[in-house]
């Protein structure tokens, strides 16, 4: 049985499948977040003859109001918000005003967990042995191996790390910390920070002066990688400001907190997440999906 996770951001929904051992089967976006329900019913319907079909919807928002949300017919699938779990989860939350922790925030750090968990079971599991889960050896359960193999190998690049930090990059950047010491029984979310991301920043120099254009994000600019520090005109100058400020910004917080914590894992995640890891120092694991890992492990804590 697999779970369909939900991810609403500010402009758009982002959906995927999971399937029970924790492969990611499908995914893509949710364009009309008004309606959305209606696209996550033909989902679920298309998927009632897969041999893995949904059992369960978790999902997150980071929307104020979501009541034009109808589950409807749905509710066979017993849809969650991960917030509603928040204190059924595997980790102590050490803030003040825990209640105003956003949904998508809890489940980028539940998705941290699951990987660094999978990552500490990777090296004793044969994807082969895993055909008898699948039944009969078929193009579908052949494309789950070679998918499994992929995540086994993926994830032998994490360290088997105490601590961690989750960097989502999309509108904002949020920075999350959990620390889990020799004398703590379960790991700690204990904070962490929030400021403008790639696009907002462009918008924002855009929207308060009178001078300066609204830049975009192009796909010919995501595929640069000669940013530098000095730029030699206006537009130059504020792609050098966004872009090197934000990694300046990342890679920043990543030195003092992996001084802080010799034993440690920094993830990224998000919108930005490939665009920004490519650019940054490596030891940096870029998992575009890390919030859905989160949400699928979610199902568990029900």
């Amino acid at each position: 049985m697999s779970v369909l996770t939900i991810d609403i951001g500010n402009t758009r929904g982002k959906f995927a499948v999971i399937s029970r051992e924790g492969i990611l089967l499908s995914s893509g976006y949710l364009e009309f977040l008004e309606s959305g329900w209606g696209e996550v019913k033909k989902i679920c319907e298309q998927n009632l003859k897969s041999s893995d079909p949904i059992h369960s919807i978790v999902y997150s928002s980071v929307k104020k109001d979501t009541s034009y949300w109808s589950f409807g017919e749905l509710q066979n699938y017993n849809p969650v918000e991960i917030k509603s779990l928040m204190f059924k989860l595997p980790f102590q939350i050490e803030i003040e005003q825990p209640e105003t922790l956003g949904s998508d925030r809890l489940a980028g750090v539940l998705g941290c967990m699951f990987l660094l968990d999978q990552s500490n079971l990777g090296n004793l599991i044969d994807p082969e042995s895993r055909l008898n889960d699948f039944g009969e050896s078929n193009s579908e359960s052949d494309l789950r191996i070679t998918q499994f193999e992929n995540l086994i190998q993926r994830l032998r690049q994490l360290k088997s790390s105490r601590n961690f930090m989750m960097i989502d990059a999309g509108t904002c950047i949020t920075y999350d910390y959990v620390s889990c010491g020799e004398d703590i029984s379960m790991p700690v979310y204990f904070g962490g920070a929030i400021s403008p991301g790639l696009r907002l920043r462009f918008k924002s120099m855009s929207d308060y002066t009178d001078a300066l254009p609204m830049l975009e994000l192009s796909n010919s600019m995501m595929e640069r990688s000669d940013f530098g520090d000095i730029g030699k005109h206006t537009e130059g100058a504020m792609n050098s400001g966004v872009i090197m400020g934000v990694m300046d910004e990342i890679s920043g917080r990543i030195d003092r907190f992996n001084k802080k914590f010799v034993d440690s894992q920094v993830f990224l995640t998000g919108g930005d997440a490939e665009f920004l890891g490519k650019r940054l120092k490596s030891g940096i694991f870029v998992e575009p999906m890390l919030l859905h890992y989160g949400l699928f492990y979610a199902d568990q804590f029900k």
